[in-house]
């Protein structure tokens, strides 16, 4: 699946819309999130059934401040329209993928070493 880029308009109908999101807070001048960024558009398009997002905190700083982000990047999955996990920081794309695992079914599951 590809990442839908989010705005502070569109962040709740994305929400509402889709039973599980899985959204990253980024910046253009976070190092972290440069190196993250690329992981997870690998593991958004190997993951089925789960709509991946990303939002860019300094041209939409009201979402931010909704979700309380304080570091970047940081990930969140929402179930429903609610926050059921949260993580900041990068990771490679085998810990991205094992985060996720906790959340989701087998069927939607990345492919491991693609």
């Amino acid at each position: 699946m590809s990442v839908t880029v989010l705005t502070d308009k569109t962040l709740q109908s994305f929400v509402d819309a889709n039973p599980i999101a899985v959204i990253r807070f980024h910046a253009p001048w976070c190092g972290a999130c440069k190196m993250f960024g690329p992981v997870f558009d690998s593991v958004a398009g190997q993951v089925q059934g789960i709509s991946f997002a990303e939002i860019n905190t300094d041209q939409q700083p009201v979402s931010s401040q909704y979700f309380r982000i304080q570091a970047l990047p940081t990930t969140i999955i929402v179930k429903e329209g609610r926050v059921v996990d949260q993580h900041s920081g990068s990771m490679d794309p085998n810990r991205f993928a094992n985060w996720l695992a906790k959340h989701i079914t087998p069927q939607q599951q990345p492919q491991r070493g693609a």
